[in-house]
């Protein structure tokens, strides 16, 4: 492994992301200062993700053909970071639609776990805790310093965010992908790779899981600024906590990460995926039973999102091989991509419709499903099963 392109990717990762950490607490208000809806707030994510969910399977499928993913990552990140330039002039419905546009190429991203996991392919999920270690502290970076680069201006807040965006492309340059072999894809064989029926479940468990998990972080923003208003907070105290919250959401999962990673590596995969849902079922039915602000914020900051994160990653990174991982982790993607264009929209729809206390119970429903799913996957983590395999071999010889 060359230890310089394998930092750089990690420093690439944290860079981007830190524009996402930066626009999720803003955009959100921005979207109800130019006069939307909790309905337009949902579907700032919504519409993104859901050219997502064509495009992350459409990018892993193009990187397994041509053999290379870090061209496709550097061109979405240059292209994509253009349209920020826009974000300031836009009204409501042009601002969505320039969300949609970015999201065709800033969705290359989702490459940069195939790398991770070929860069490491005996410790897949200490792997992924190091990537995800990247990203959160990208993200904490971003959201901390949000409400500061604020006050400057949006011209100046979304000028940055497309420098930066750009930036993280262009430190890809010096460096070397992991060889791998070539597979030849054509059309017979596009959805013919790994173990089909687990990947299947995985998705559609990632899927329901994410869909609750949505509900509640598309209006979540607004929901917490609402609060805030509400107890005489100034519009510029707000958007600060709306940071802080958000960055000590990452800052939490980065210091999980690295062990999260070797927990995955060493007592399973499952194990890992049933622990985070159980963890969210529990975060939001606390949501139902408080109001105040800082139980809310510290519920939020709990670092549930990492294991969900490296033990569904390194899940479907098992059940694939080097050369057709760009489709397994983009199928995985597709299915998380999905629930988030789902559960957004139903979150700003439950929102405007009923209250956030209905939003917050409905992703309790979802969520008891998800782990209902979870229970139909199979470990795949290969030293658990190679001591299940041995155990069911003692079992039989020591039967008469």
């Amino acid at each position: 492994m060359n230890k310089l392109s394998y930092v750089l990717v990690l420093l690439s990762a944290s860079t981007m992301n830190a524009v996402n950490g930066f626009i999720y607490p803003i955009l959100s208000v921005h979207i109800i200062n130019i006069g939307g809806t909790n309905t337009h707030v949902g579907l700032n994510f919504a519409l993104p993700m859901l050219v997502n969910v064509i495009m992350y399977f459409g990018w892993g499928l193009f990187s397994d053909y041509i053999g290379r993913r870090k061209p496709l990552i550097m061109m979405g990140s240059v292209i994509g970071a253009i349209v920020f330039f826009e974000f300031p002039y836009l009204d409501v419905n042009q601002l969505l639609g320039a969300r949609a546009l970015q999201a065709v190429f800033f969705s290359t991203t989702v490459l940069v776990s195939a790398i991770m996991t070929e860069y490491f392919p005996n410790n897949k999920g200490l792997s992924m805790g190091y990537l995800n270690i990247g990203w959160g502290a990208g993200y904490a970076i971003g959201a901390f310093a949000s409400g500061t680069i604020l006050r400057f201006g949006l011209e100046f807040s979304f000028g940055l965010c497309a420098i930066v965006s750009i930036i993280s492309g262009l430190i890809l340059i010096p460096t070397i992908e992991p060889s791998k072999e070539r597979e030849k894809v054509n059309i017979s064989n596009i959805f013919v790779f790994g173990e089909r029926k687990q990947i299947a479940v995985l998705s559609v468990s990632a899927f329901v899981l994410l869909t609750g998990n949505w509900i509640i972080f598309s209006v979540f923003p607004v929901y917490l600024y609402s609060i805030m208003e509400g107890a005489g907070y100034s519009d510029t105290m707000s958007i600060n906590i709306l940071g802080i919250a958000a960055g000590f959401s990452a800052l939490t999962g980065t210091v999980a990460a690295y062990y999260a990673g070797q927990i995955c590596d060493t007592h399973g995969r499952k194990s890992m995926l049933l622990f985070a849902s159980f963890a969210y079922l529990a975060v939001w039915s606390a949501f139902v039973l408080t109001d105040n602000i800082l139980v809310i914020i510290l519920l939020w900051t709990m670092p549930v999102w990492i294991y969900f994160n490296i033990s569904s990653t390194s899940m479907v990174s098992d059940l694939t091989k080097e050369y057709e991982r760009g489709r397994g982790i983009g199928l995985l993607n597709t299915s998380v991509g999905l629930g988030n264009v789902v559960g957004a929209i139903l979150g700003g729809l439950i929102a405007d419709a009923f209250s956030f206390k209905v939003v917050f119970l409905t992703t309790c429903v979802f969520t008891l499903c998800a782990i209902v799913l979870i229970g139909f996957t199979k470990e795949t983590l290969p030293v658990r099963i190679e001591i299940k395999v041995d155990e069911k071999r003692n079992l039989k010889k020591s039967v008469p």
